[in-house]
């Protein structure tokens, strides 16, 4: 009995780190997809990227930084960077 007392208190915190972790992942990739969609379509309607492009989100992080790795060239300070 005591073994199991312990078998379920040990599942038990490795189910709130690995939740904690995937709650993580989830936040990072909706930022990426508002970043994304912010800047396509700010692209699209004014020809230039969103006004707050630069300055951090609520995870600390800038647009600019958090679609670094979608560059195609140049330093992601304008559409064409981007490929939009």
């Amino acid at each position: 009995m005591l073994y199991f007392l312990i078998f379920l208190i040990v599942m038990l915190i490795v189910v709130i780190v690995f939740g904690r972790g995937l709650q993580n992942i989830a936040i990072h990739t909706q930022e990426r997809s508002v970043c994304i969609h912010e800047g396509m379509t700010s692209c699209r309607l004014k020809g230039i990227l969103p006004d707050d492009w630069n300055l951090k989100t609520k995870s600390g992080r800038s647009c600019a930084e958090i679609c670094k790795d979608i560059l195609k060239h140049g330093n992601g300070t304008s559409c064409e960077d981007y490929g939009w």
